[in-house]
């Protein structure tokens, strides 16, 4: 009885290790938050806490009614219409790591940290509106900021919104054009 069960284990052992258990989006997207995170503490920026604090700040200036998926798309529907955001409070306190640091590497950094396959990466939904935007940019000599909003609010669903890397994309574009807001706004007085 005792061979059988250890038959048995190994044998599931060694079909649990062997099988090419695909990975969901979410897993994924879990190592390349943590990518992302890794990034900026290399220039010693907490950029979790850095970005909630920046979420409850649009949402006590009026900008999102609430943290929702559905809340952001509203608001990158109103970015997409609109040149700016309407006010912006306090943007001398806003961090230059932030503001024009680009974490290009986040996808390799999962590839070798976690030994997630690229090509994985690459099927989930977000990389392909990553692809699509790059694809854009390097088609075209113009590009206004009110394309990548549009993008964001078109193709994803408010459920996509709230998972933490996609998050935290969109919340530093946010964060840059909140940012750029204050400062034409700044000119303009």
């Amino acid at each position: 009885m005792k061979k059988i069960s250890l038959f048995l284990l190994v044998g599931l052992l060694s079909y649990a290790c062997s099988s090419d258990k695909k990975m969901d989006e979410r897993e994924i997207y879990t190592f390349l938050e943590l990518c992302y995170e890794d990034y900026f503490k290399n220039y010693d920026v907490e950029i979790l806490d850095l970005l909630d604090e920046f979420e409850q700040k649009l949402v006590s200036e009026g900008h999102l009614k609430d943290t929702t998926g559905d809340s952001y798309k509203k608001l990158l529907k109103t970015l997409s219409q609109d040149n700016y955001f309407s006010s912006t409070e306090n943007i001398a306190a806003m961090n230059d790591i932030v503001l024009f640091k680009n974490p290009m590497s986040i996808y390799e950094c999962a590839e070798m940290a976690y030994g997630i396959d690229s090509t994985t990466i690459s099927q989930t939904h977000f990389s392909s509106i990553s692809r699509n935007i790059a694809d854009y940019i390097e088609n075209n000599e113009e590009i206004s900021i009110h394309y990548f909003f549009d993008t964001y609010r078109t193709k994803l669903r408010k459920e996509e919104i709230k998972l933490p890397y996609i998050k935290q994309t969109i919340q530093v574009l946010l964060y840059r054009w909140y940012y750029q807001s204050g400062q034409i706004q700044g000119e303009r007085q």
